[in-house]
């Protein structure tokens, strides 16, 4: 065979190889790419309510324990120290987590143009729960916002409730002596009983201005001024707390006004 025949018959050798390797190469890319696609995570490929629940299960046990470290400031007068701050900086972190995942589905779902179902019903709550317990942690990690004055809703919130109950309390005790107290005849006594009731008055006041201003805060920290109670309980205990701290102050001026009589 001539030189210039077998130079070519190497040269379509060499070229026959490099189609079929190409040609191989192309189609593991497509194989891989119809792969991902057939594999990829939506909602006809994973179980949408297991994984949004297991996701909600990790981020409420990180929250009921930064919750755990938040609650012995009002109910046991403590102060948090640093070992409490690493916790709660540690399961801030998990709430993150929880967070981005549940964010996730509801991308899913809205990419999928499944929101109104009952899945999405279910997780927007706890997705927005989730995001309360982050804005929490976030802020009572705030280092300019130090004991005793702690950022965060729950510390606040539930040393005002703590506050509006003691003065509750002082009423009641106040009515429960009602016959004798408009008895009194001394101009003097009768006065301070109305200073006092004047003073519940005020504390009472001022924590229906708190609860106010803790609403708020929810509301805005998320975003949502629209937020209601069906969607963050907390939201109901601020308000039913206002409401009654309301009823309260009425009752207080009432009792005054029959003092003054």
């Amino acid at each position: 065979m001539p030189a210039g025949q077998r130079a070519g018959s190497r040269l379509k050798k060499h070229l026959m190889i490099w189609i079929l390797v190409t040609s191989a190469v192309l189609l593991g890319l497509i194989s891989l790419r119809v792969w991902k696609i057939m594999n990829r995570k939506d909602p006809g490929r994973i179980n949408v309510q297991e994984e949004a629940e297991a996701a909600f299960e990790s981020g409420k046990g990180a929250g009921r324990d930064i919750f755990t470290r938040e609650k012995k400031v009002w109910e046991k007068g403590e102060e948090l120290f640093p070992d409490d701050f690493k916790e709660i900086q540690q399961r801030l972190k998990d709430l993150e987590t929880c967070h981005a995942r549940l964010k996730e589905i509801l991308d899913l779902l809205r990419d999928r143009r499944l929101e109104d179902t009952p899945e999405h019903d279910w997780i927007v709550p706890r997705w927005l729960q989730v995001k309360l317990w982050i804005l929490d942690a976030s802020d009572l990690l705030d280092p300019a916002k130090k004991a005793p004055d702690y950022g965060g809703l729950f510390i606040r919130m539930y040393r005002t409730i703590d506050r509006s109950i003691q003065a509750q309390k002082e009423l009641k005790e106040l009515e429960k002596g009602k016959e004798d107290l408009l008895k009194e005849s001394d101009p003097a006594r009768r006065g301070a009983v109305v200073q006092r009731l004047r003073a519940i008055e005020a504390r009472l006041g001022v924590c229906a201005e708190d609860f106010a201003k803790l609403d708020d805060y929810v509301k805005e920290g998320l975003a949502r001024p629209d937020l209601s109670p069906r969607q963050i309980p907390d939201l109901e205990t601020l308000r039913d707390e206002a409401a009654r701290a309301g009823m309260v102050i009425k009752q207080a001026r009432e009792l005054r006004s029959q003092m003054r009589e």
